[in-house]
């Protein structure tokens, strides 16, 4: 993907671990995770062990019914790490492939082992439609709210990226991109907001209430 923004700086790519449970019996168990990788290079640490180096050690030869147990062991080996070896998106996948495994082996949805289904389905958003190192801020609203129309065309739901600061604006631009994709789409539509910590808590209550 090209620069995008999110929290306060441009993320240039995303990164996706896939990765797979295998236990003694049962069917196996997958989970994906992405992980976002900043411009902002991180210190790099020669010889650094894969994240499968650091984490296996921890998992393999385990009850996989011990969920909790082994999220809590790993957690503290991504915090451990400053996450720059293990980030705790990585930890957060194999948590999913643990509790899909769990149900699997109980014969049961996992949703049972979490306290029973709380509804039948779940409605999805579009999320995304962020901002480009673009200077022309009418092109930028333009292509924002483009993308959004043919998402809430999709899902009826989208949710916009809010923290023009970053591009040298304040938060009556982020205001007025809102206002621009609200008009654009069906009055049935569900528009959100995401900052990413961009406001301070001055600037966030100014939003809140112009939109």
């Amino acid at each position: 993907m090209s620069d995008s923004s999110i929290g306060g700086s441009f993320v240039s790519h995303f990164e996706t671990l896939i990765l797979k449970l295998r236990p003694d019996s049962a069917r196996d168990s997958f989970a994906t995770s992405r992980n976002r990788l900043q411009r902002i290079s991180i210190p790099c640490i020669q010889h650094r062990p894969s994240r499968h180096q650091v984490l296996a050690p921890h998992v393999l030869g385990e009850n996989p019914l011990g969920v909790e147990r082994l999220y809590d062991r790993l957690y503290d080996v991504g915090r451990a790490t400053y996450q720059t070896i293990v980030p705790l998106p990585a930890v957060s996948g194999i948590d999913i492939a643990m509790w899909d495994l769990a149900g699997k082996l109980h014969g049961v949805p996992t949703s049972t082992l979490l306290g029973g289904r709380r509804r039948e389905s779940v409605r999805p958003y579009a999320t995304g439609h962020y901002f480009k190192p673009i200077s022309d801020l009418d092109e930028q609203y333009d292509r924002i709210r483009e993308e959004a129309q043919g998402n809430a065309d999709a899902f009826g739901a989208v949710k916009l990226k809010v923290g023009l600061e970053l591009l040298g604006y304040g938060f009556e631009e982020d205001v007025e991109l809102v206002r621009r994709v609200r008009e654009a789409v069906s009055s049935k539509t569900t528009v959100m907001v995401d900052a990413n910590y961009a406001y301070d808590r001055r600037d966030a209550r100014r939003v809140g209430r112009e939109l």
